[in-house]
């Protein structure tokens, strides 16, 4: 982007310098019409005659105000660009099978092809879960209509459950690691985690990254029971495991990879775990000897996958909020956490996105802050003064008051887009005030020593439709980006958004407020007939 915009100023810069003086040459008839608003020209000139401490005013107290709202504006949680597709998960019980996770995949994905702007369905099947990915067309549904439709099939999903990863810009997914060295403990204290912020009223909902462990049958045998009974232990779980699975009794080899070849029982006589329970083996003497009889059977669950985070034992948890400010978020969380007792030797990890989004913002507002010095010193280098480079960069935070002013009124977020929009509106709201400066300098060059009011008021008369002219054209070349849609509109409404309300606070600045100010301190054009000469 950044590439784009010099690339366009050099284009511009190239144009004015090589190709408008030919133009203008070969144009043997000037016309010059009627100057339009020429009476609303006058009346601002008389106001800031009469009470130039109204611009002065005017000017302190936005340029106080413009770092105040930027520090205090809530600011916008993971923007960027946003595709027109929803990835969603559907969560079975432990054990269930990738064939009925697959039939049920397969009717919902028939289900929502049919709604009304969806272009394209995917699903994935796997062990006691499946994936969805939705493409739909933005100008036939919304993201979150379709993602409201998608929660009503839980109602008709037999036991299974389906939710919607980061839905879209209502709502924001924020992951939540708990860490430490006991796995079961973990889990138990994520439960009722995620339970407790379900509770909360800005929390959309809370999603488990982890499922309980599957059921186990465990038989401990009884050594001593098992050699009188005649039975080796060996030989036991050997048949056991037979039964169960069968033996291998060949592999077969292919160029696709090795399948083990099993004979396999009735699948009625280990069809539960009762008729595993019944089950027996044949000791050395030839007699059948029930399992039972040899050892004890236990139930349990299985511990499931163990996750590892910088090498400790986590679980995850995220939740899904509506709150649209970044520091509301952070807040929130961390009041929920603050009131969550964990056991010693266990903690908590945020999201490293709301860190990584806070450091973002600082380094833009940082960088909006050396755009305007570096446009002071390339000011101060070309008229070799600092006192009119000090009245033209004070546009800069007077403009800025604009957008800002605007997203306060509406209860809008400060963006990423916003930001970068303050960024450019930084180089190009200037350009007024370097005019009205410039042509000040030119009118104490041709006529000596006249006061700052005449030289003002030539200037405002002379630059008036250039101004309005340009500052006009600037906004119509915004238009299109307000019209765009597809992946990147988002931002790039923002973008324009603040570009547009920069340019025209701009115009405004260099009419009603910054007048006031070369009348109040005459004293800071003193120097200037002596720059004019230079």
């Amino acid at each position: 982007m950044a590439t784009a915009f010099l690339t366009l100023m050099l284009v511009s810069l190239g144009m004015t310098v090589f190709f408008v003086p030919p133009l203008i040459a070969t144009n043997s008839s000037v016309f010059k019409p009627k100057v339009a608003g020429t009476r609303l020209l006058w009346k601002i000139l008389l106001y800031h005659r009469r009470f130039p401490v109204g611009g002065l005013t005017a000017a302190a107290v936005l340029t106080l105000l413009v770092p105040f709202a930027f520090f205090h504006l809530p600011k916008g949680f993971s923007e960027g660009i946003e595709d027109p597709i929803i990835f969603a998960q559907v969560e079975f019980p432990s054990g269930t099978q990738a064939a009925f996770v697959d039939s049920r995949l397969s009717w919902l994905s028939s289900e929502i092809a049919a709604i009304k702007g969806v272009e394209r369905v995917e699903s994935m099947a796997r062990r006691t879960k499946g994936t969805l990915s939705v493409r739909f067309n933005p100008k036939r549904i919304s993201r979150v209509e379709l993602e409201d439709l998608l929660d009503e099939y839980n109602d008709f999903l037999y036991q299974g459950f389906l939710f919607v990863h980061d839905r879209g810009s209502t709502a924001k997914e924020i992951v939540i690691d708990l860490i430490g060295p006991d796995d079961r403990y973990l889990r138990v204290a994520a439960r009722r985690l995620a339970a407790q912020f379900s509770a909360q009223s800005w929390v959309r909902q809370s999603v488990l990254h982890f499922k309980a462990g599957e059921p186990r049958l465990i038989l401990d045998i009884d050594h001593s029971r098992a050699q009188a009974a005649g039975v080796d232990p060996a030989v036991a779980a050997a048949s056991l495991r037979w039964g169960l699975f069968g033996p291998v009794i060949v592999k077969w080899i292919d160029a696709e990879g090795e399948m083990d070849v099993r004979v396999m029982g009735s699948e009625e006589l280990f069809n539960d775990v009762s008729s595993i329970r019944k089950s027996g083996v044949i000791n050395d003497r030839g007699q059948y000897v029930s399992l039972e009889s040899i050892g004890n059977f236990e139930t349990s669950t299985e511990p499931g996958r163990i996750y590892r985070l910088n090498r400790q034992r986590s679980v995850s948890m995220s939740i899904q909020t509506t709150l649209p400010s970044l520091d509301a978020i952070v807040q929130n969380v961390e009041t929920v956490l603050a009131n969550f007792p964990l056991k010693k030797g266990h903690g908590f990890r945020i999201d490293p996105a709301l860190e990584r989004s806070t450091k973002q913002y600082r380094l833009l507002g940082f960088s909006l802050v050396i755009a305007a010095f570096l446009v002071f010193l390339i000011l101060a280098a070309q008229y070799e003064s600092l006192t009119a480079p000090l009245i033209i960069i004070l546009s800069i935070p007077v403009s800025l008051a604009c957008p800002l002013f605007v997203l306060t009124i509406t209860g809008s977020s400060l963006t990423f887009p916003s930001l970068v929009g303050m960024i450019v509106v930084t180089g190009l709201v200037v350009n007024n005030t370097i005019l009205l400066v410039d042509d000040m300098l030119f009118q104490r060059k041709k006529y000596g020593g006249i006061s700052t009011w005449q030289a003002l008021r030539h200037a405002l008369r002379k630059r008036f439709r250039p101004l309005v002219l340009t500052t006009g054209s600037t906004l119509l070349g915004l238009v299109p980006l307000f019209l765009s849609w597809g992946a990147a509109s988002g931002m790039l409404h923002k973008l324009a958004f603040t570009v547009f309300w920069g340019i025209l606070g701009s115009a405004l600045a260099a009419l009603f407020i910054l007048p006031g100010v070369f009348l109040f301190f005459p004293a800071l054009t003193k120097r200037w007939p002596e720059l004019s000469k230079s």
